[in-house]
């Protein structure tokens, strides 16, 4: 099935790039389909200096970095690719632009981009799979955050304007306070005193920490599931998707 996508793709960027560009870019999916990204990229380098303004080919270059783990370039392909892109290639690209995105931790990025493909495919299954990941995995990350600041903020020292004014009668906040007398021993906490800021609520819907804890765990073994997956067949899995990243 895959064969035929390639084969009919590369027969319309045929018609629109000209000969070069289309011999380079039959040879760049010949190799891709061998797995030979190195061999694969320089075909497609060769295709995008024939035609630079053709998206397919960032696209298919996008495709090449994802395959080597170089997910912050694949990201930077896909969306070179979906500003030029047409209605058949925009929902691949912004799958996969998606899928780097996610790779990334950048989850609130990845939201969008997975958005943008069901626009255009709304009943793209792999999509919706992926959107409900990343939303998720997006609320733990800004649980983590808020209960990082919280923390720093309670290890912050008193702000001097916060110290006691004087009392009635005149006396001097500066007057030295009263030794407990002989045979008195201050108690244990009795130099404590409540944290005066009042502590966040929980809101609907949020997770408990070791809610958060269990979806981060289940993401890292999908993860290492893709990884083995990508060492016994030789393709990885992304993230949330059946299927490796979707060709051109």
């Amino acid at each position: 099935m895959r064969t035929v996508v390639l084969f009919v793709i590369a027969s319309a960027v045929s018609q629109l790039l000209g000969g070069a560009a289309h011999r380079d870019t039959e040879k760049g999916n010949a190799k891709y389909e061998a797995k030979d990204w190195k061999a694969a990229r320089e075909a497609y380098d060769a295709a995008a200096q024939a035609a630079p303004n053709a998206p397919e080919l960032p696209y298919n270059l996008g495709n090449v970095a994802f395959r080597e783990d170089d997910v912050a370039q694949a990201a930077e392909l896909y969306e070179k690719a979906l500003r030029q892109a047409g209605s058949s290639l925009l929902p691949r690209a912004a799958h996969n632009l998606g899928n780097a995105l996610f790779r990334q931790e950048r989850y609130e990025d990845a939201v969008r981009a997975y958005r943008r493909a069901l626009q255009v495919e709304p009943k793209d299954l792999e999509s919706k799979r992926n959107l409900e990941l990343a939303q998720r995995a997006l609320q733990v990350q800004k649980q983590k955050q808020e209960q990082q600041q919280q923390k720093q903020e309670q290890q912050q020292p008193p702000r001097q304007d916060q110290e006691q004014q004087p009392q009635q009668g005149g006396e001097s906040k500066d007057k030295p306070e009263p030794k407990p007398s002989q045979g008195s021993e201050p108690k244990p906490g009795d130099d404590e005193k409540p944290d005066p800021r009042p502590q966040p609520k929980p809101r609907p819907g949020d997770m408990s920490p070791s809610q958060a804890e269990q979806l981060l765990d289940r993401l890292a073994e999908i993860e290492r599931q893709n990884q083995r997956k990508k060492k016994d067949k030789g393709r990885e899995v992304v993230v949330g998707s059946g299927t490796p990243e979707k060709d051109w």
